[in-house]
């Protein structure tokens, strides 16, 4: 560290995959609870946003060109540092890859129908279509600002800030914001990893312009190093760039390993799981159904404590989405015959075992204090309800009354409200056909533990 960098640690905040308000999308807050017992068995490696093998690969390439140049170059690093835009060096690393990225979605908008699809491109596009007065299409910062990206807060739903969260869980970067790249032994085997043709000349051209265009000799505008994008956007970069655009570049045998091993598919109940699920596929290669997967790792687990906390909770989850989804689509401003015949038929036929799962929120791994105060909450509505008298009539009331005060403690609005004379008001509606209908009857879970993460990137790596 120089005397002028800020030695503050751990301001390189991982990405949050739950970034998206829940009060939008989760109207019973079941996410934090599925997301914390997913997040036991993947030790939060995986998301539902980082789904894209080859966004992988790139953000890991990325970071490997930026550790090379900043190791090989510490001089020139340290003359930059500490003032203007770069007061430390995590800084200098995220706008250097937010750079990276903004050149590779020019070079994606000048390839359309590429097997790689960059995130920012159709933005781009657009701005460029509509006359490309915007500052983004003819200059290229160095920069983690929002204004400063193609994307709107490219900082966070960049590349680099989709996979921000997975990679410090996976330790290729470090939580210290002062020493990203402290595995030193993590980016020797990464350079040896892109050491193949397309990447390889890729590595040796951005190598180049970073080091000659940025830190040698960074041209500083209003205390941002920027340049025109044709300055730094050469016929050579463009080329190399495109290389890697096509799907051939992502299928090296070294890359399957290493994400298996980095992503902990390899070992232990995550790795059972994958091991799971490449049997179903290789069973059944167009059915991919979570639920048995999950199954059936749970019972060739020996009732593995994490595989058991899905098994046992799920029903519960499944019962109250189903039937709140029910509610939001009846089409009549009071509780019926229909929709009580519905609760009724819930509160008669599920796979609940209140027992159970009072026995796993009491083993002492339920340590996320929120997603345990809604289970419990969750399983107190359903036991008051599953015996005696007008259990419909109280269920209702008692699932609106839970979702009432947690839109409330969100502060967003109420997706239905109970009047005073129990009349009801929808206000976000669900439209359900018959078929839909029928299947919110099914016991089918309606949560997949982070499965179609494992499902796309192992169809992205041809494994």
């Amino acid at each position: 560290m120089t005397t002028h960098e800020n030695p503050l640690n751990d301001i390189f905040s991982g990405y949050d995959d739950s970034i998206f308000s829940d009060g939008s999308i989760d109207p019973l807050g079941l996410r934090i609870i599925w997301t914390f017992i997913g997040n036991k068995i993947f030790k939060s490696k995986l998301n539902t946003i980082s789904t894209n093998s080859y966004l992988f690969t790139i953000n890991l390439f990325h970071h490997t060109v930026i550790q090379h140049c900043i190791a090989e170059n510490p001089a020139a690093v340290a003359k930059i540092i500490g003032k203007d835009e770069y007061l430390n060096t995590s800084d200098l690393i995220e706008g250097l890859v937010i750079f990276l990225e903004n050149l590779l979605i020019h070079v994606s908008v000048k390839y359309p129908g590429s097997h790689v699809v960059i995130p920012g491109t159709n933005k781009l596009n657009n701005l460029v279509n509509a006359g490309g007065k915007a500052e983004v299409t003819r200059m290229v910062k160095v920069s983690k600002n929002n204004v400063d990206g193609i994307l709107v807060r490219q900082y966070l739903l960049g590349i680099h800030g989709r996979h921000k969260g997975p990679f410090t869980e996976m330790g290729i970067l470090s939580t210290r914001g002062d020493a990203l790249y402290a595995n030193e032994q993590l980016w020797k085997d990464a350079r040896q990893l892109f050491d193949l043709d397309k990447w390889k000349q890729l590595k040796l051209t951005l190598c180049e312009l970073i080091t000659k265009k940025i830190l040698d000799a960074p041209k500083m505008v209003r205390g941002k190093i920027c340049y025109p994008l044709d300055e730094v956007l050469t016929q050579q970069v463009t080329e190399a760039y495109a290389g890697i655009l096509d799907a051939t570049a992502y299928t090296s045998v070294t890359f399957k390993q290493f994400w298996l091993t980095r992503l902990g598919l390899r070992e232990g109940i995550s790795g059972l799981l994958y091991t799971e699920y490449c049997n179903a596929l290789s069973d059944s290669p167009y059915d991919f159904d979570p639920e048995a997967i999950l199954k059936a790792a749970y019972q060739s687990a020996g009732a593995a404590l994490e595989l058991k906390m899905i098994y046992e909770v799920e029903p519960l989850l499944t019962m109250f989405q189903k039937c709140t989804s029910r509610i939001l689509g009846h089409k009549l401003p009071r509780l019926d015959e229909e929709l009580s015949n519905f609760l009724d038929y819930w509160l008669d036929n599920n796979d609940v075992k209140p027992a159970a799962i009072k026995e796993i929120l009491l083993t002492g791994n339920f340590d996320n204090n929120e997603a345990r105060l809604r289970l419990e909450k969750l399983l107190t509505i359903y036991e008051s309800c599953v015996e005696g008298d007008s259990r419909a009539g109280r269920f209702f009331k008692q699932l609106l009354q839970y979702h009432k005060k947690l839109m409330e403690d969100r502060g967003n609005m109420s997706w239905v409200t109970l009047g005073v004379d129990d009349s009801i008001s929808i206000h976000r509606p669900l439209h359900l056909n018959e078929s839909a209908l029928e299947q919110l009857k099914g016991k089918a879970w309606v949560n997949e533990y982070y499965l179609p993460t494992i499902n796309s990137l192992h169809k992205g790596l041809g494994l």
